[in-house]
């Protein structure tokens, strides 16, 4: 009789180590899938990213100095002036772009019907996501 409880007890430990053990290989499967999902590895389609553009504000306007994960094509950019003290949503500005239909490193933005001596906020949109932003004081 103590021989079949021996052996009973090590078959119940054994089955609560294999429990366990199944149980974190579980969550470790689930985990690598979330991931996998997340990150887009399991899709054929190639993943987006937002581009950055570099701004500096030079004279009366303001030039591209850096482009990242581009291209940013015109017809879906659309810049925004705000002004500093009040945020208030201030001007208009002309993209002045080379011969194709894309912002490259070079190209400029003139801002039009501004104040002088104010200090504006100059945002570039690209798809409706900010993609750049500088700081411009109209003299």
């Amino acid at each position: 009789m103590k021989v079949n409880r021996k052996i009973i007890n090590n078959s119940k430990s054994s089955f609560t180590s294999l429990s366990v053990f199944i149980v974190v290989a579980l969550v470790i499967v689930i985990a690598v899938i979330t991931w996998g999902l997340y990150t887009g590895i399991f899709s054929d389609v190639q993943q987006k990213f937002t581009p950055s553009v570099g701004m500096i504000q030079d004279g009366d306007y303001i030039l591209i100095t850096n482009i990242q994960n581009g291209p940013v094509k015109l017809d879906s950019t659309t810049v925004q002036i705000t002004k500093i003290i009040t945020g208030t949503v201030e001007g208009t500005a002309i993209i002045q772009a080379g011969d194709n239909d894309q912002i490259d490193i070079g190209d400029t933005i003139v801002l039009t019907a501004i104040n002088s001596y104010v200090e504006y906020r100059v945002l570039l949109k690209y798809d409706g996501k900010i993609v750049g932003t500088c700081d411009y004081f109209s003299s």
